[in-house]
């Protein structure tokens, strides 16, 4: 079944150690979203 596989998968993935540069740049993506959602908190949706 694919939800075996994928949960196979997700197992693997997540005992796997990221590389530096990747973390890196996973930190800027999160922080930059933040960045990007925290001026509009304030407005009525669009």
């Amino acid at each position: 079944m694919i939800v075996d596989e994928f949960a196979r998968y997700a197992q693997f993935e997540a005992s796997r150690a990221l590389p530096a540069e990747v973390a890196h740049h996973a930190k800027r993506a999160l922080i930059d979203w933040f960045s990007a959602l925290f001026p509009g908190i304030g407005g009525a949706p669009g």
